[in-house]
Order: C-alpha cells, then sequence, then structure tokens
C-alpha cells in the first residue's frame, strides 16, 4: 500500500516509517560491537531485551535507526550525574564469581 493510498484509507503512515533508514542484524550487530546471536538471544529473551524490532519474515528482522537511536539514549549513563545521585550502573546486572555461590562443574 502506498503512502496515498493509506492516507486515503485513514491510516495514518509516517514517512519516516518508510523511508527511514532500516538496519539488518547483522548491520546493527557491526555497529554495536555485538555478535548477531546476541541480537537473536536478545529478541528471544522472555521478555525481549534490545532495542525495538520488526520481524518482517521467519529470516528477516530489521531495526528502524531511529528506534536505536533512542533505546541507547535510554541506556545512557552519565558517570557523573551517577555518582551525585548514589546509582549504580542499572543495564549491569551480571553478580560476581563470588557471588554465584559454588561452581557446578
Amino acid at each position: 500500500m502506498s503512502l496515498q493510498e493509506s492516507a486515503n484509507s485513514g491510516r495514518s503512515v509516517s514517512p519516516e516509517l518508510v523511508t527511514g533508514q532500516w538496519l539488518t542484524t547483522d548491520e546493527l550487530a557491526g555497529i554495536l560491537n555485538v555478535a548477531p546471536s546476541t541480537l537473536r538471544r536478545w529478541r528471544t529473551a522472555r521478555p525481549p531485551q534490545g532495542p525495538p524490532y520488526v520481524p518482517v519474515s521467519d529470516r528477516v528482522t530489521l531495526y528502524s535507526a531511529i528506534d536505536v537511536e533512542h533505546w541507547l539514549r535510554s541506556r545512557r549513563v552519565d558517570p557523573e550525574q551517577a555518582a551525585r545521585h548514589g546509582h549504580s550502573d542499572t543495564h549491569r546486572r551480571c553478580r560476581s564469581r563470588s557471588d554465584r555461590g559454588p561452581s557446578h562443574r
């Protein structure tokens, strides 16, 4: 459906939705410097993690560059501000090895 057809049908479609920059899993992985499997793991986590995505088909997932930018900005930690307000890094939930208890090998 074209933008004009969409407008005529009463549904609004933002031009940015169609003409904006879209990234594949591999492209976004390269930008974020993570493995593509990391993005796939984030998508299949419950609840889903990572930036918003659009599952175009079973094999194709796209990410809006605008959504990725918003997601990155939302995760931004300003160390100076965090120190003033006594906040720790809220996105790091990893525990140290000693916090995990005995090793089960």
